[in-house]
């Protein structure tokens, strides 16, 4: 089950949310962790309005590993 907090995101219950941030930008959030893609507008085979993500979006991620006290 989804809901809609805005008209410009949508919140799962499955612990994950989904936030267009700009025009061309959305955010997804999971778990305290964000990252932010290019995202374009579309259209589904089936007419169905949907979201364009360029694989390319991911390329440059990084991950980032925090250690405890020491």
């Amino acid at each position: 089950m989804s809901a809609w907090p805005n008209k410009l995101g949508v919140k799962s219950d499955a612990g994950f949310e989904v936030q267009f941030t700009g025009r061309f930008d959305a955010e997804y959030r999971e778990a305290g962790k964000v990252i932010s893609i290019h995202v374009e507008s579309g259209i589904h085979d089936d007419g169905a309005p949907c979201v364009i993500v360029n694989p390319d979006a991911f390329s440059g991620i990084k991950t980032v590993v925090a250690s405890g006290p020491s």
